[in-house]
């Protein structure tokens, strides 16, 4: 895909999961090619709506775990949301839109 196609499959993912109405995400995908990209896909909304708010990723372990955070590494502080997980993985890349083109 291309990023303007990644990004526009994003915008509508976020739109599904209630992060913006159909109209504004229309909107956003007309100011998107205007503004700069990463001032969207880095905001906490976008990627708590893209990813999701449960369940607790370790950062230890890289594992799924429930509300109790049982973990391996036994390390409580490094429990983050999913969503946090992935955005730290994102911002990583060289090419952000292409981490996000595998949660589509």
């Amino acid at each position: 895909m291309t990023d303007k196609e990644i990004l526009e499959k994003a915008i509508d993912k976020v739109a599904k999961n209630g992060l913006y109405t159909k109209e504004q995400a229309e909107a956003i995908k007309r100011l998107n090619y205007v503004l700069r990209y990463e001032l969207l896909i880095f905001a906490h909304s976008f990627a708590k709506a893209f990813w999701g708010n449960l369940p607790l990723m370790c950062v230890a372990c890289e594992r799924e775990h429930d509300s109790s955070g049982d973990c391996d590494a036994g390390m409580y502080r490094s429990r983050i949301y999913h969503w946090e997980y992935h955005l730290m993985q994102m911002v990583r890349k060289e090419e952000p839109l292409k981490y996000l083109e595998q949660f589509l």
